[in-house]
Order: structure tokens, then sequence, then C-alpha cells
């Protein structure tokens, strides 16, 4: 296997070179897991790189996208539907609260519902970081064809969400 992996544009990680200097180990480097989370380090990279100055990550990004579509949902159904634990999701939102990005307030059918929307500076905040984002994706994908994009992500669908039927 003759591959080098590093980042061209993004210099914020360590560069992973896979090629016959590093074939015993291969058997870390062809692992899933290892790839899954070495890509994840990719794209988190090229998101913070091209949101700089937003101060938003990538998990208040997903929040927000999720009350932009559905304004008015509780804080548990945004954590069910971002895929963090309830702590993680109360965090995100304490720290989207303080920002003055995310209303919350309490329900008026169960006081213990917290209902979510975003106030009109997320709204704007969102509208200004989404191209950027669209950006970050972009390079990290540049190497791939529109096809074998639509492939991984097939794949990457059923190995997240194995009962997605489109």
């Amino acid at each position: 296997m003759k591959r080098n992996s590093t980042m061209k544009k993004n210099r914020k990680l360590p560069p992973l070179t896979v090629d016959s200097e590093n074939e015993d180990l291969l058997e870390l480097y062809e692992r899933a897991g290892f790839l899954i989370r070495r890509c994840h380090q990719v794209i988190e990279a090229y998101f913070t790189e091209f949101c700089n100055g937003h101060n938003i990550t990538s998990v208040q990004f997903a929040a927000m996208m999720i009350l932009r579509r559905r304004p008015g949902i509780d804080q548990a159904t945004l954590s069910d539907l971002v895929a963090f634990d309830r702590a993680t999701t109360g965090d995100v939102v304490a720290r989207l609260v303080r920002k003055g990005l995310v209303r919350r307030r309490v329900s008026n059918d169960d006081q213990r519902k917290k209902l979510l929307s975003l106030t009109s500076k997320g709204k704007k905040t969102l509208t200004q970081i989404h191209p950027l984002v669209e950006k970050a994706q972009e390079t990290f994908l540049e190497p791939l064809s529109a096809k074998d994009w639509e492939n991984l992500k097939e794949v990457l669908l059923t190995l997240a969400a194995p009962d997605y039927q489109k």
C-alpha cells in the first residue's frame, strides 16, 4: 500500500504517512476505528480552520442546525438528534445560551422540560458560518469523486444508522 495520507492544506495535525517505511504499522493504520478517528480529526481541523473567529464548535453548529429546523424542541430531544449524551448536550446548550445564540425556556406543559430555539443572533451566526462549514467539508472531501462520496456516505450511514432507509 503506497499512499501518503498527510493533510495537504491543514498543518494543525501531525502527518500520517502510510508508505513502505511504515508497513509495520499497517495493522493499526488499516483498522476502521483508527481511520474513522483520524478522519474525524481531519474534518474537525478543517472546521476549526474555516470557522476561526466565530467561536463555534462543530457540536454547537450541529445543535444550532437542528434548532433551526426544529425550533421549540426540548433539550432531551436535541440530545437524541445530535447523538450526544444529555450531560454533553446540556453543556453545549449552556454555552450557546451564554453566547446569546440559543434561548432556553421552561415548557408550559411540563416544568421539567427546557424548550430551545435560536435567537436572532443565533440565526445570523448560523447563516454566516454555514458556507464556511460547507467549505470545510468540500476541502475534506476534495480527494474523492462525487461517486466516491456518495458511496462513502452510504457506507457511513449503514455503519452509523443501520436502520436508516432512504
